[in-house]
């Protein structure tokens, strides 16, 4: 995988932790206002209906988020295999070389 995609990844896991940050925030500023006993069922039932789509959307993004993770996990091991087999390769043509000095 390219620099560009694992720096996307990484662009985008960090934009969906900040997203969830910033709507687990409103979340608790609905619920403070929701304990307050002066709202009227209308702004009530208006804060309930918020507070869930709120909710969705936080259950929403954490998937994303795992996603990410998983996909920037991915990119993580083909590097690690690629530098493996690399070294793997050098070292084969090492004693390759050396065998032929001798």
């Amino acid at each position: 995988m390219s620099d560009d995609s694992n720096s996307s990844v990484c662009k985008n896991i960090k934009e969906t932790e900040d997203l969830i940050k910033n709507v687990l925030m409103r979340i608790e500023c609905i619920e403070k206002e929701l304990r307050t006993t002066h709202l009227v069922d209308d702004e009530r039932e208006k804060l309930e209906k918020e507070l869930a789509d709120v909710k969705k959307i936080v259950i929403d993004n954490e998937q994303k988020l795992k996603g990410l993770h998983s996909k920037n996990r991915q990119s993580f091991m083909i590097a690690v295999l690629i530098m493996f087999v690399g070294f793997l390769l050098f070292g084969l043509y090492s004693m390759n070389e050396n065998r032929s000095s001798n």
